[in-house]
């Protein structure tokens, strides 16, 4: 396997230093937590309408939890894992 060269422009990586280490971590887990949930709709063959009207939810609230960026809570975490059957989370060791 080929190792990836990435360039950060140094500029951008002395803004990204600033940014506390929380909050990069949770940005970091909404991309796996939303990364994880696409993951599973592909397996099963859904679109994100699929998913939306699975869950009983509008389009543009599933768009969100799509996009990375949104700030789950454990409730929505539950209710999504119900809705797909599958866990998204991993707690432990």
């Amino acid at each position: 396997m080929k190792s990836k060269v990435i360039y950060v422009n140094p500029e951008f990586q002395e803004m990204l230093d600033f940014v506390p280490k929380h909050l990069g971590r949770k940005v970091d887990l909404s991309f796996d937590i939303a990364k994880r949930i696409h993951d599973i709709l592909e397996r099963k063959g859904w679109s994100q309408a699929d998913f939306a009207r699975a869950a009983g939810k509008r389009k543009d609230v599933v768009r969100k939890w799509m996009c990375g960026q949104y700030n789950f809570s454990l409730r929505t975490v539950a209710f999504i894992e119900s809705v797909l059957g599958e866990s998204i989370l991993s707690v432990g060791e």
